[in-house]
C-alpha cells in the first residue's frame, strides 16, 4: 500500500516536470516566442494548448489512481485485510498522487484539475451508482419495508438535522469549539445527517448482507441524500430570505413537489422502457442470437439517463428519479429481456457503477489537497460533530420500535430485530455526497462571517477560519472517520452479528411469503406486471399475458448480478427467461433447432468438425455417443 502510494507519487512528479504548465513554466519570455513561431501559434493559442496538456496529464494521473486502487483493493481483499476497505485505499491513493504535486513548485499547476467538481460528481459519478442498485435491488424486500425506509430517510433525517445543528451550536456557544451561526449550524446538519449511499453501497456489496437488511440501508441512504439536498438549499436559501411562515410554507411545498415529481418522473421513463422491450420482445426471443444483447444493453441505456436529465431540466431530483427507473425497469423491464441479456444487463450495468463508485473515494482523497482542509482546523468542533451524528442516529431505534409494534413474528415482513436497528445505526457513513455539498457551500461562500458572526472588533481565536471553510473541514474529517473507522470494522461487525446472506435465506423468505395475503402494492405491482411483460410461450418462444402471476413468478436478482443461480431456475426462468430448450438428441450438439439463442447451423457445423478432428487423432469427442456423454470416435 505504501509502495503504490509512493509509485503514484513519483509518477505525478514526473508527469508535472513533463508538462510545461500553463505557460508560465518556460524558462523565458524567448522560449515562449520561439514556440509560438514554430507551431505557428498565437500567445492564446499556446496557452490553451498547454492548459489543455494540463488537463490530459491529470486525467491520466486520476486514472493511474483508479487502476491502482483496482489492483491493490483486489490483493488486501484476497488476504482477507478487511480492515481496510478498497474506499479507504482509493482515499489514500488519491491523498498520496495530490500531495506528490503539491510538494514541487513545478506541479502546483495541475491541481487546478484534480479539484473537487460538484456538477461532475453528482451528473457523472452519482447516477450510475444509484441507478445499477436500483436495477439489480430485492425490489421485493424493498418494497416490503417501504414505510419505515420512508420514515427513516424524511422524518428520522429531518429530526436529526435539528439534533446535530443544535448540539454543534451549543457547543459553540458554551466555547467548547468553533462557534458557528445557528444558521451555518444547522444547515451542517442537514449535510451531515445524511448517509451516503456510495460509502454504503461499497461496502454492503462486499460484504453480501441480507438483502432485506441491504433494501432498509440503502432505500434509506439514497432517500435521505436527496433530502439532504432539497433541505440544506432550503436552509441556505434562509441566507438571502427572512424565515416566515409563508417562506416555511413555500419549502415544504417545494420539498414535496420536487420527490413526488421525481418519482413520477423515473417511474415513467421505467414504464416507456417496459412497454418498449415488450414490443421488441418476441421477434428477439425468436430470432436472438449472442449480439443482441449488446442491442438491448445499449437500449436499456437511454431510459434511466433520460429520466435523470428530464427530472434536473424540471428542477426536481435526477438522483430520485433514475433510482425509481431503475427500480421499475428491475420490475417490468428485465422479464422483456432475452435470456443472455438479463445476466449481460446486470453485470454491465454493475461494471460501470464499480467505476463510478470506486473513483469517488480516489476523487476524495485528491480534495483532502485541493482545499484547505488541514488549514488550522477545528478539531474540537469535529469531535463534537462526531457525538452529535451519534446522537442523531439514535433515531433509527425509535423509528423501528414504533413499527414493531405493528409487527408479530409471523408476520411478513417480521419485526426489525435489534441486530438489524444496531447495523443501521452502525451503517450510517458519510462520504462523497456530504462533502460535495460542503465544497458547494464553501465555493460560493455561503456562510462568510468567522466565529459564528462576532461583534465587530472581536477577534476570533480561530484566526482567519470562514463558518463555511470551518463546515467544510468538518465534514471531510468525519466522512474520513467513518470511511476508516466505521467502513473498517462493519465487515467485522456484520460477520459477528450474522447478517450476511446465506445460500438458503431467499429459499426461506419465499416460504414464508406463501400464503400471506398480498398487500395493494403487491397486488397493483401484479396487474402492472400482466400488462407490461411478455409471458414465455413453451412453443413459440414468443409470449401470451397470463392472468395470474402464479404461471409466472419473477426471480428478484440477489447482488450483483440478476442471472438465476441454479440451472433449473435458468431452463425455467420464472418469468425472466424464455421458455426452455428441450435436450439436445443429436449427440452432444450445444443447442437443438428448437433453442431462440443459437445459430444451430453453425453449432452443428462445429460440432461435426469436433468429431472429424478428434476421428483423425484417434481421441475420444466428448458428447458424441448415444448415451450423451461420450464416445470413441
Amino acid at each position: 500500500m505504501v509502495a503504490a502510494t509512493t509509485v503514484l507519487a513519483l509518477f505525478a512528479v514526473v508527469i508535472s516536470a513533463a508538462g510545461p504548465g500553463d505557460g508560465k513554466a518556460f524558462s523565458g519570455d524567448g522560449e515562449l516566442e520561439l514556440a509560438i513561431k514554430l507551431n505557428g501559434e498565437t500567445e492564446e493559442q499556446a496557452q490553451g494548448r498547454h492548459e489543455q496538456q494540463d488537463r490530459d496529464w491529470s486525467i491520466v494521473l486520476s486514472i493511474c489512481a483508479l487502476g491502482a486502487t483496482f489492483y491493490f483493493g483486489s490483493i488486501l481483499e484476497r488476504n482477507h485485510v478487511d480492515w481496510l476497505p478498497e474506499a479507504a485505499v482509493g482515499v489514500l491513493l488519491g491523498f498520496g498522487t495530490t500531495f506528490a504535486l503539491k510538494s514541487t513548485t513545478f506541479g502546483s499547476e495541475l491541481l487546478e484539475y484534480e479539484q473537487f467538481d460538484f456538477e461532475f460528481f453528482v451528473v457523472w459519478l452519482l447516477p450510475p451508482i444509484i441507478f445499477e442498485a436500483g436495477f439489480n435491488m430485492d425490489v421485493e424486500s424493498f418494497f416490503e419495508n417501504i414505510w419505515p425506509t420512508v420514515t427513516l430517510a424524511f422524518l428520522g433525517t429531518l429530526v436529526s438535522t435539528f439534533i446535530v445543528g443544535g448540539l454543534v451550536w451549543g457547543a459553540g456557544q458554551l466555547g467548547l469549539c468553533y462557534p458557528l451561526s445557528l444558521l451555518a449550524s444547522l444547515t451542517f446538519g442537514s449535510i451531515i445527517s445524511a448517509t451516503d449511499p456510495v460509502t454504503v453501497l461499497a461496502v454492503f456489496q462486499a460484504l453480501g448482507v441480507k438483502s432485506d437488511l441491504f433494501s432498509m440501508v440503502f432505500g434509506e441512504s439514497v432517500l435521505n441524500d436527496a433530502v439532504a439536498i432539497v433541505l440544506s438549499s432550503t436552509l441556505i436559501s434562509f441566507t438571502q430570505v427572512p424565515v416566515s411562515q409563508e417562506t416555511l410554507l413555500y419549502a415544504l411545498g417545494l420539498f414535496v413537489t420536487i420527490f413526488v415529481g421525481s418519482l413520477a418522473i423515473g417511474a415513467a421513463f421505467g414504464v416507456f422502457s417496459s412497454i418498449a422491450f415488450k414490443s421488441l420482445a418476441v421477434e428477439w426471443i425468436r430470432d436472438s442470437h449472442e449480439d443482441h444483447k449488446y442491442i438491448e444493453l445499449a437500449f436499456s441505456f437511454c431510459f434511466p439517463w433520460a429520466a435523470y436529465f428530464c427530472a434536473e431540466a424540471m428542477e426536481l431530483s435526477g438522483i430520485v428519479a433514475i433510482l425509481s427507473c431503475g427500480m421499475t425497469m428491475a420490475t417490468f423491464t428485465r422479464p422483456n429481456l432475452t435470456k443472455p441479456a438479463v445476466t449481460f444487463t446486470a453485470d454491465a450495468y454493475r461494471g460501470i457503477a464499480l467505476i463510478a463508485e470506486t473513483f469517488v473515494f480516489v476523487y476524495l482523497g485528491m480534495a483532502c489537497m485541493t482545499f484547505p482542509i488541514f488549514t488550522n482546523p477545528s478539531w474540537g468542533l469535529v469531535i463534537f460533530s462526531l457525538l452529535a451524528c451519534g446522537i442523531g442516529r439514535l433515531h433509527v431505534y425509535v423509528v423501528s420500535a414504533g413499527f414493531n409494534c405493528v409487527r408479530t413474528p409471523t408476520s411478513i415482513p417480521p419485526p426489525i430485530s435489534k441486530t438489524y436497528q444496531f447495523i443501521m445505526w452502525f451503517s450510517g457513513l458519510r462520504g462523497g455526497v456530504a462533502f460535495a455539498l460542503a465544497s458547494l457551500s464553501y465555493i460560493r461562500n455561503d456562510f462568510p462571517t468567522k466565529c459564528g458572526g462576532l461583534p465587530e472588533g472581536s477577534d476570533c481565536p480561530y484566526g482567519e477560519t470562514s463558518d463555511s471553510l470551518a463546515l467544510l473541514q468538518c465534514t471531510m474529517m468525519i466522512a474520513l472517520f467513518t470511511i476508516f473507522i466505521f467502513g473498517g470494522s462493519i465487515s467485522r461487525v456484520a460477520i459477528w452479528l450474522d447478517v450476511i446472506a446465506h445460500d438458503g435465506d431467499e429459499k426461506v423468505r419465499k416460504n414464508s411469503r406463501e400464503g400471506q395475503k398480498p398487500t395493494m402494492m403487491k397486488q397493483m405491482t401484479t396487474k402492472l406486471f400482466d400488462v407490461l411483460t411478455i409471458m414465455p410461450d413453451s412453443e413459440t418462444g414468443g409470449g401470451q399475458n397470463k392472468s395470474s402471476r402464479g404461471d409466472a413468478k419473477r426471480t428478484y436478482a440477489r447482488r450483483p448480478s440478476c442471472a438465476p443461480s441454479s440451472k433449473k431456475a435458468a431452463a425455467q426462468g420464472e418469468g425472466l427467461q424464455p421458455p426452455p430448450v428441450d435436450a439436445p438428441d443429436d449427440g452432444g450438439v450445444r443447442a437443438n433447432k428448437g433453442s431462440p439463442f443459437k445459430d444451430v447451423t453453425r453449432d452443428v457445423e462445429e460440432e461435426d468438425l469436433i468429431k472429424q478432428r478428434a476421428a483423425g487423432n484417434g481421441r475420444v469427442a466428448w458428447g458424441a455417443g448415444s448415451d450423451g456423454n461420450k464416445a470413441m470416435v
